[in-house]
């Protein structure tokens, strides 16, 4: 999925989020900053910007920590499970996927639990000889 700007969309989903970013930045409002941050991540990923993703996504997983936002704080556990496996590094993707889905399933966001598990399953098979 990494690098699959196919559509020629991303640049414009990049620039919304940018935006997003600033106007919740200036009007101070945190869990808009750490959406708009996890959203930026997800397109700097599907770029393939994977040492620009893991910073937002960093920066994201922080503010939605400390708001115990908790929907949030699965998707950025999630992208960051992504990055790591784009950049190969399987055992960190399979640690940052098992955080997610622990997150997942002690909130009421049950959707990260199945995207979670499906990208365990897709882990597991990439592990095989």
């Amino acid at each position: 999925m990494v690098g699959s700007d196919q559509s020629g969309l991303l640049p414009d989903a990049k620039d919304a989020f940018s935006k997003a970013y600033s106007v919740y930045a200036q009007s101070g409002e945190a869990a808009g900053v750490g959406d708009a941050q996890n959203g930026l991540a997800d397109v700097l990923t599907l770029q393939d910007r994977l040492d620009e993703a893991l910073k937002n996504y960093e920066e994201s997983l922080k503010v939605c920590r400390e708001l115990e936002y908790q929907r949030m704080t699965v998707d950025n556990l999630y992208g960051l499970g992504d990055v790591s496996q784009a950049r190969e590094y399987l055992a960190g993707a399979s640690t940052l996927y098992l955080q997610c889905l622990k997150e997942a399933n002690r909130s009421e966001y049950r959707s990260g639990s199945v995207q979670t598990l499906l990208s365990l399953a897709r882990l597991s098979l990439e592990q095989q000889p």
